[in-house]
């Protein structure tokens, strides 16, 4: 595994309304397994400050896929496919809530000590029966090289 600088930048709208705006510069852990691309590091979760444990697991192939996968309080798994619609879930305490991602754009820069991941998507949460809300999100995430090899 090597050690990387993880910065996450995130913006989530309804309709015309800013719900929120995010910045988060914490340390993580890159590696390749299986064809894949995993990225892991730990952000706060709410207003408790507990971690919260974030997987992103990218493949090039057959297609361009980000499944983004958040463990703490709660449990958040959804999947970015350019162009597509996917299935997603959203488990609490509470009970889970069915989530429908659709991907706008994701698209992944790569340089010599860095790569940069870009994506927007539209989440649509099914609160309760014939009540849903749509929230736009835009989502960068920036890995540079962290030190050493861990």
């Amino acid at each position: 595994m090597n050690k990387v600088l993880v910065t996450v930048s995130s913006t989530q709208a309804e309709g015309t309304e800013s719900l929120s705006q995010e910045y988060r510069r914490m340390p993580g852990q890159y590696y390749e397994k299986g064809g894949a691309r995993y990225l892991v590091y730990e952000e706060p979760e709410g207003e408790s400050g507990r971690a919260a444990r974030v997987v992103l697991c990218l493949r090039t192939d057959p297609a361009l896929t980000l499944q983004i996968t958040r463990k703490g309080e709660s449990r958040t798994q959804i999947t970015l496919v350019p162009g597509r619609e996917t299935a997603g879930i959203f488990e609490t305490p509470f009970g889970n809530i069915p989530l429908r991602v659709a991907t706008g754009s994701l698209d992944i820069l790569e340089e010599a000590c860095f790569f940069k991941i870009a994506g927007e998507y539209v989440l649509t949460m099914r609160m309760t029966e014939g009540q849903e809300t749509d929230v736009t999100s835009r989502i960068t995430v920036l890995v540079e090289d962290g030190g050493a090899e861990g």
